[in-house]
């Protein structure tokens, strides 16, 4: 089983889409913290299993997860 870094564990904002080196889009989150990082759409739905699971709000990542799939769509 291959390891998937979801992000920083604090609670994230979601902010907006951009494009990785390949590009394909990719969902841009600030932690409460001030780190920023960006997570492919597994990766988000995979941090929002995570969360989940630790009893944490995952609304933030729903919103990417939408932005995510409009994009996809389009």
């Amino acid at each position: 089983m291959r390891e998937v870094d979801v992000g920083d564990p604090a609670p994230s904002v979601f902010t907006h889409l951009e494009r990785d080196l390949e590009g394909r889009p990719v969902a841009a989150f600030v932690s409460r913290d001030g780190e920023a990082f960006c997570l492919a759409r597994e990766e988000v739905e995979l941090r929002i299993r995570f969360l989940q699971v630790h009893g944490r709000d995952a609304d933030e990542e729903r919103r990417a997860l939408k932005a995510l799939r409009r994009e996809s769509a389009a």
